[in-house]
């Protein structure tokens, strides 16, 4: 099925907060309380020549934000750094999330604080960076509103790799999934039919450490909604999902190009690009 719109979505109003940070450096901006919880930028240490940041949301006790890629039900949050100065480059990075199936449909997020970090490449190392951001999210409970934020942070150029904040980003970051492996990673990813002629999305995935854990969150390309993946065999170093494809076009299904996968177990978090087979 194509999504055609957050149809099980109704916001309520509309939130609008800017916060600029002062003109003394600082490594972390004020809260800026929001409908559901609150938002902040934060800063700290460094790692491979880029600049460690954070865009932080916290969320109120019931409330659930959204990931890049929301499900049926939500809606993907939108950050934009383009009013920055001193920065060649901005990089935001996503925890991996949870899946939620409620009143509101089946969603994909998160129902706690959540932060993101920033690997952030200055122009000039030697001089402070000014991090602005305009942000777009969807925050719900029993209802959904949409926050929509501008902030900004003033980065000095000595950055502590020790400080607290340095130390919650380095923490967000193995929560960050890495490249595939031979520990975690897709082996089979093709379409194939049933004894009565249905199509399905078979997905096999190999581990070495037979993960009590294993989570499947797909990103295939364009508008595509498929259905979350259901396992149907697990044997040894080898688990296979299907997704019934029965009410998808798969002539529309472009072999060329990639799907994004994440995979989640209880050793590894993994992201792999796929291509149907």
């Amino acid at each position: 099925m194509f999504r055609t719109g957050n149809l099980l979505i109704m916001f309520i109003g509309a939130i609008i907060a800017i916060s600029i940070a002062s003109p003394a450096l600082a490594r972390v901006s004020p809260w800026i309380e929001t409908s559901g919880g609150a938002f902040r930028l934060i800063a700290g240490g460094e790692m491979d020549k880029a600049i460690l940041a954070g865009v932080e949301i916290e969320l109120d006790e019931g409330w659930k934000t959204y990931w890049r890629s929301p499900g049926d039900s939500g809606i993907p949050p939108e950050f934009n750094f383009s009013g920055s100065s001193n920065i060649e480059r901005v990089e935001l990075l996503w925890p991996v999330p949870k899946r939620f199936n409620d009143s509101s449909g089946d969603s994909v997020g998160y129902k706690t604080n959540v932060l993101f970090p920033l690997r952030i490449i200055p122009l000039d190392a030697d001089k402070p960076v000014q991090l602005m951001i305009s942000a777009f999210y969807g925050v719900c409970s029993d209802i959904c509103v949409p926050v929509q934020i501008s902030d900004s942070l003033r980065i000095p150029v000595s950055r502590d790799r020790n400080d607290w904040d340095a130390k919650r980003i380095s923490k967000a970051l193995k929560k960050i999934p890495g490249s595939h492996n031979a520990s975690l990673h897709i082996s089979g990813f093709e379409i194939g039919f049933d004894d009565q002629g249905k199509k399905f999305l078979e997905i096999t995935v190999n581990r070495t450490n037979n993960s009590t854990q294993l989570e499947i969150f797909l990103e295939p390309p364009g508008e595509l909604y498929l259905d979350r993946p259901v396992l149907v065999t697990s044997q040894d170093q080898a688990a296979v999902f299907r997704i019934d494809l029965e009410n998808v076009d798969v002539d529309v299904l472009d072999t060329k190009q990639s799907w994004k996968v994440t995979l989640v177990s209880d050793d590894y978090l993994v992201e792999q690009d796929v291509k149907l087979q």
